[in-house]
């Protein structure tokens, strides 16, 4: 009996998908996850598509702007009672 793996929804967030190593192995990696039946989605601060064809083509990109993902950062570095 072969037990399919959970809907798992899986955020990747990058800077860009750039010409770069780590780039590529996060393309790939989201991809082979997608391929086991994770739901992969794909979020970047700027449009970059270097290596948009190591990620699977069913992967959805967002782009997000530096700014949102600055806010963001500094919210889930805060402490709670400092905000």
């Amino acid at each position: 009996m072969t037990t399919s793996p959970p809907r798992t929804k899986l955020l990747f967030y990058i800077p860009g998908l750039l010409d770069g190593g780590a780039e590529r192995l996060w393309a790939c990696l989201a991809s082979e996850l997608h391929a086991r039946g994770y739901n992969v989605v794909f979020a970047q601060d700027f449009e970059a598509a270097d290596n948009r064809n190591n990620l699977h083509p069913a992967i959805p990109v967002h782009t997000v702007g530096r700014s949102t993902s600055e806010k963001t950062l500094r919210a889930a570095i805060t402490p709670a009672g400092d905000v």
